[in-house]
């Protein structure tokens, strides 16, 4: 445009639809992710790495304790601050996963028919990252029929990060705290009863300080 010359079309793209069920899932190292075309079509080159943040030191020392410890993280700043950019990074700090989280999160990508082609054995840690208009369903599990694995167990032995915290319903907030202290969901349907495993780290922004902060020190939660 700045040159004068004519914009050239998008391609059509059938993976660029997202789905409700599985919005802002992403499997560092496989260039995949729910509802998004491989990386090499999107143009990203490689799986975001915390060395590629210059400077900040007092975030990237909280998101390096957080996944020595296995704390949860609470980010607050203004907007444009790097919130979503240290978060997408978290997932490269954790260590590889051992063979029996392997299993366990492959089985969960595969019920809920997301595992990566050519991939039978998922090694790095997960990152799901719902939108703040996702519904309770879509998080802790459910549907029609069989439930299905919500973003919890996505992010099962990864990261779950809920962007704008404040914006997620008071209800979808409060279904969190149960898989947070068990590591796991029972989900109960006319269909069946299913017991999803959903432990992970939990990482959540906000403009501001709004959360109330002993709802917060409940959860576990570092700021």
């Amino acid at each position: 445009v700045l040159c004068d010359e004519p914009v050239p079309d998008e391609p059509a793209d059938d993976r660029g639809r997202p789905d409700a069920m599985l919005a802002g899932l992403m499997v560092p190292g496989t260039g995949l992710g729910a509802g998004l075309a491989p990386a090499s079509v999107r143009g990203e080159g490689h799986t975001p790495d915390l060395a590629d943040v210059a400077g900040q030191p007092r975030p990237r020392k909280a998101l390096e304790v957080a996944a020595a410890g296995g704390h949860h993280l609470l980010l607050s700043g203004p907007p444009g601050a790097g919130k979503t950019m240290l978060a997408e990074r978290l997932p490269a700090v954790l260590p590889p996963l051992t063979r029996q989280e392997s299993l366990e999160v492959t089985a969960v990508h595969s019920v809920a028919g997301i595992l990566p082609p050519g991939e039978p054995l998922v090694s790095r840690a997960p990152y799901c990252a719902p939108h703040h208009s996702a519904t309770m369903q879509s998080l802790v599990g459910g549907g029609n029929g069989m439930p299905r694995p919500g973003a919890v167990s996505l992010a099962h032995r990864g990261v779950l990060f809920l962007d704008e915290a404040p914006e997620f319903s008071g209800k979808a907030l409060d279904a969190l705290r149960q898989p947070l202290e068990s590591g796991h969901v029972v989900v109960a349907r006319a269909a069946g009863v299913v017991r999803l495993p959903a432990r992970f780290l939990m990482v959540l922004t906000c403009a501001r300080s709004v959360i109330d902060r002993s709802t917060v020190r409940s959860a576990g939660v570092e700021t």
